[in-house]
C-alpha cells in the first residue's frame, strides 16, 4: 500500500497544492466515491500528493500505479492530463505498465497517453533499450510519427506531441518497461491499442 502525506484531511488542497493524505490513500485504495466527493467539494484534480513514489505525482499517478481503472476513468473525466507525470518524468502510463495493470494501460492509451506508439513505424525500436540523451532527439521519434500520434491524441503539432515521450526510468518507455518486466498482458494492451490506431488510419484513408 502507498504511504501518503499531505494537507489536512478534508481540505481542497494546501497552499503548496497538495491533496489531503486521506484523498491520496483513497486513490491508492481505489475508493472512487471518496475521491469524487472531495473533487465535488472543490478539490483540484491536478493536486499533487505526498507518497512513497516519485515527487510531483498527481492522483492519476497514484490510481494508475495501483491499477484502479474506475478511478482513472473518473479523474480523466474530470480533466486530469494523461501525460502529466512526476518530477522525474514518470507518467501514469509508465506506472500502470510497470505495475502490470493492462486494463488501465489501455484506458490511458485511449485517453491520449500513447505517444510512444508512434514507434510502430520503427518496429525494431519498440523493445530496444533507450538511447542516451546525446543519441536521441525527441526520444528518437520521426516527426511524421509524432504528428500521427498528435492527431490521435488531439495533441496538436507533431513536435508538441513528441515532447517528453521518453520520460523517466532512464529513458525507457512504458511499453519497454512492460516488456522488460515480463508483463505480457500489458504488452498485449499496447498491441491492441496499436491495432485500433491502425484500423482508424485505414478507415480515414478509405474515406478520402
Amino acid at each position: 500500500h502507498v504511504a501518503c502525506g499531505g494537507a489536512d484531511d478534508g481540505a481542497p488542497a494546501d497552499e503548496s497544492g497538495e491533496a489531503p493524505a486521506a484523498v491520496c490513500a483513497a486513490a491508492a485504495a481505489g475508493d472512487d466515491a471518496a475521491v469524487r466527493e472531495w473533487l465535488d467539494s472543490g478539490g483540484r484534480v491536478e493536486a499533487v500528493v505526498k507518497w512513497d513514489g516519485p515527487s510531483g505525482a498527481t492522483l492519476l499517478c497514484v490510481a494508475a500505479r495501483h491499477g484502479n481503472e474506475r478511478l482513472v476513468a473518473l479523474l480523466l473525466e474530470r480533466g486530469a492530463l494523461p501525460n502529466e507525470g512526476t518530477a522525474d518524468g514518470t507518467t501514469p502510463l509508465m506506472l500502470a505498465a510497470s505495475g502490470n495493470h493492462p486494463s488501465t494501460v489501455l484506458r490511458l492509451c485511449r485517453a491520449g497517453a500513447s505517444r510512444e506508439m508512434s514507434r510502430e513505424l520503427q518496429p525494431e525500436m519498440v523493445f530496444s533499450p533507450p538511447a542516451s540523451a546525446e543519441q536521441r532527439s525527441d526520444v528518437g521519434l520521426p516527426l511524421a510519427s509524432q504528428a500521427e500520434l498528435g492527431r490521435r491524441a488531439g495533441g496538436g503539432s507533431g513536435e508538441a506531441a513528441g515532447e517528453g515521450a521518453g520520460g523517466g526510468a532512464g529513458g525507457w518507455t512504458a511499453l519497454q518497461m512492460a516488456r522488460r518486466a515480463g508483463h505480457e498482458a500489458c504488452v498485449d494492451a499496447f498491441k491492441r491499442h496499436l491495432e485500433e490506431l491502425q484500423a482508424a488510419r485505414r478507415e480515414e484513408a478509405a474515406a478520402e
